[in-house]
């Protein structure tokens, strides 16, 4: 409920930026956030220690786009990755409306 109440203030209210939902049990660098700032639809990277894993990660495909993730928890997720693990592009979230 409070991811859902944040995406629409985000609708509401920004213009541009990026949205991430960081976790209070994960350490980050900075470039993570210096890359995050390139993100213009969704961005995916690796998330240490989850699951039961050194690594949970997007697995890309032969043509670069992610095949399927190597996940731990509930691998049979329609997206098995971490809250930690993606961020995505406020005018993406304007334009899915209904996505929560």
């Amino acid at each position: 409920m409070q991811r859902n109440t944040a995406l629409e203030w985000l609708r509401l209210h920004a213009n541009e930026g990026v949205a991430y939902f960081a976790d209070d049990d994960n350490s980050y660098s900075i470039r993570l956030f210096e890359e995050m700032r390139s993100v213009r639809g969704v961005g995916v990277w690796p998330v240490g220690l989850v699951g039961g894993l050194m690594v949970e990660r997007p697995v890309p495909g032969a043509d670069g786009r992610i095949s399927h993730f190597n996940a731990g928890y509930k691998p049979n997720r329609p997206f098995p990755i971490d809250m930690a693990g993606f961020a995505i592009n406020v005018n993406l979230l304007k334009t899915h409306q209904n996505a929560k």
